[in-house]
């Protein structure tokens, strides 16, 4: 209930009395589901910071059988932004939970992927406004998930195969 009202200040005194920051009700929703429901970003900052999970999911139902995310209840109750930090926090914390080892030849790929990636998507023309302080951390979003992409396919062996990466991979022994 805190959390959906987004009483901050409610929150550290309730972890201090040892109430896990990621305890589920009867549904399997957590505070960051709620949160995340009724649009709290602060609320949600506050959340992911004392150690809440992105990526738990809520119980099974019969109308919904996989459960859904944090992220995935925001942009359902139409908080697309929110929605998408809630992603690319779970993304990242995935991430890191991995535990592949990665060349320095691997880690350049991956950001020159980015690179390209976000370069074609930013090269459209955009009216200057708000949209624009914006646009810029959706651009460092499109970066972290284009770096993750490739650090993922990297490891296949047939990322490298084809002339247009063989030219990216010149470019990184060149930089």
């Amino acid at each position: 209930m805190v959390a959906g009202l987004g009483y901050e200040w409610a929150l550290s005194p309730i972890l201090s009395q040892g109430v896990n920051v990621n305890f589920r009700d009867i549904n399997g929703w957590t505070a960051l589901h709620w949160a995340a429901r009724f649009g709290r970003e602060k609320m949600v900052a506050a959340l992911l910071a004392s150690g809440a999970s992105a990526g738990a999911v809520t119980d099974p139902t019969s109308q919904d059988p996989v459960g859904k995310t944090p992220a995935s209840i925001a942009a359902n109750c139409g908080h697309k932004g929110l929605a998408g930090y809630l992603s690319e926090v779970a993304l990242t914390s995935h991430l890191s939970s991995l535990t592949l080892e990665e060349s320095e030849l691997s880690k350049g790929y991956a950001e020159v992927d980015a690179e390209i990636t976000v370069d074609s998507i930013s090269k459209g023309s955009f009216a200057a406004n708000e949209d624009q302080v914006s646009l810029k951390d959706a651009l460092a979003a499109v970066r972290n998930a284009a770096q993750a992409a490739a650090r993922i396919q990297l490891p296949s062996g047939h990322i490298l195969s084809g002339s247009d990466n063989r030219e990216k991979l010149r470019c990184l022994l060149i930089m």
